[in-house]
């Protein structure tokens, strides 16, 4: 167990680094509404932060209720205040390096350096060129269908700090608000707009990545 596992939350709260998570969110919110949270957070930034930093550290910091917004396609996407976006970047920073260290995330196509989209593409071709069959598959629903219960046993096998493994829980076991009505999502589902989410969903399919390594099947994901 890397030791930095179990004093998580130091790193997690770090002010540096909650001040580098804020200056990114900012400028991924430049064009925002002139109603959107970020500019009252803007005004009182150090004393937010500073106030972050402390709840991290002490254990009470609570995400807030997520706003669900449903898009022109249809699909609803959750918007969180900017205090729960900071917490969630800095645990996906730091719990990233922890996860990879400890699986073989290597399949998971959509994380950062394992070739994206097209990586994936390009892999699948050159299986397909030398194997009879091909056999496509998808999982309905998927970021729906992730139970709680066994994200946070794989969660629990690479961090051991009882804080951040409270906030990676609090994180899926949340509240949505749509129109004024409050929703308690509990055992199962993970929220499309989380920072953690693509984690998530490289390291819930990492046994069935293991199975087929172990059994040299050609395959991409």
């Amino acid at each position: 167990m890397n030791p930095h596992a179990t004093n998580l939350i130091t790193a997690v709260a770090a002010k540096l680094a909650l001040q580098d998570s804020f200056t990114r969110l900012r400028q991924r919110r430049l064009k925002a509404s002139p109603n959107d949270l970020i500019w009252s957070y803007s005004r009182q930034r150090e004393r937010r932060l500073s106030c972050l930093h402390q709840q991290l550290q002490q254990d009470t910091f609570h995400f807030n209720p997520i706003k669900q917004i449903r898009l022109s396609d249809g699909m609803w996407v959750s918007t969180y205040e900017p205090d729960d976006q900071i917490v969630l970047s800095r645990l996906k920073a730091e719990l990233t390096p922890l996860c990879r260290e400890a699986l073989d995330l290597s399949h998971a196509s959509h994380l950062s350096g394992n070739g994206g989209l097209k990586g994936a593409v390009t892999k699948t071709k050159q299986f397909a060129e030398r194997n009879r069959f091909v056999f496509k598959t998808d999982i309905a629903n998927y970021y729906a269908s992730i139970d709680h219960k066994i994200m946070q046993r794989q969660f629990n096998q690479v961090v051991t700090d009882p804080r951040v493994r409270r906030l990676v829980w609090e994180s899926m076991e949340r509240v949505h608000v749509c129109n004024g009505a409050y929703r308690h999502i509990k055992g199962k589902g993970i929220s499309r707009g989380s920072a953690l989410s693509p984690l998530m969903s490289a390291m819930y399919l990492a046994p069935l990545d293991a199975y087929a390594k172990a059994n040299n099947i050609d395959y991409v994901r």
